[in-house]
């Protein structure tokens, strides 16, 4: 089901498709905000060298695939049987980012004695079949038990945790969030071809989110302890 929510002044149709039972879970809600114009002013290479969900209304447009071009957030979330302590702890470390991530490889923080914590950058490197890379992002949410998120390159693409307690466990949610600033430098690297490259690279956070969410869920459950040291049933 896709339904529209209210559109706030000057921002983009906010679209939101929500779906039953799948592999990830049993209820798993996507939320995309679609910018109204293709020259709206990944987490990918380009960032390199350079230094949340709306109400549900009105049911439109029940078939036909979303357009990248013009997608600039995007989340999707998981029910996950670990308490929210745990999964933080998980996601928070980015050491560990290589066990879940299906492009970033391994990642390491710049400075030890700030990690984890808001303001400690760390760098990633990145590896897809036809390219390599390394990025570097800064922490800009550390709240433990409820949210962690960085910012490639201190200002063009947003990924973000949040974490909410469920009766069955925690929902972890993954965001993705394609900042101005990050659409305003591919558009100045790429000219023309800036909306075919963010297309490309906002397909592949459209696909790689659940792959990472389906990893983290499996990684943790396996595990089958608590923050507290617990078994969780």
């Amino acid at each position: 089901m896709r339904t529209l929510g209210p559109v706030a002044p000057g921002a983009g149709r906010h679209e939101v498709l929500q779906t039953g039972g799948t592999a990830l879970g049993p209820r798993v809600k996507v939320v995309a905000v679609l910018g109204r114009a293709k020259n709206d002013g990944g987490h990918a290479g380009d960032f390199a060298d350079q230094g949340q969900p709306p109400s549900e209304e009105e049911t439109v447009c029940k078939d036909g695939p979303m357009n990248e071009s013009s997608i600039r957030q995007f989340q999707e979330s998981i029910t996950i049987k670990a308490s929210a302590e745990t999964l933080y702890n998980l996601v928070s470390d980015v050491t560990r980012t290589g066990e879940w991530s299906p492009v970033c490889t391994s990642c390491w923080w710049d400075d030890q004695d700030s990690a984890g914590q808001p303001g400690a950058w760390f760098t990633g490197h990145n590896e897809l079949p036809n390219r390599t890379w390394e990025t570097r992002s800064q922490v800009v949410a550390a709240e433990r038990g409820r949210e962690f998120a960085w910012v490639v390159g201190g200002k063009f693409v947003r990924w973000g945790f949040t974490l909410t307690p469920a009766a069955d466990g925690t929902i972890l949610s993954e965001s993705w969030e394609f900042l101005p600033e990050g659409i305003a430098m591919f558009k100045e690297k790429y000219g023309e071809a800036a909306d075919a490259q963010i297309a490309d690279r906002t397909q592949q956070a459209l696909d790689g989110i659940p792959k990472t969410l389906a990893a983290i869920k499996r990684i943790a459950e396996d595990s089958g302890v608590d923050g507290g040291g617990r078994l969780f049933s």
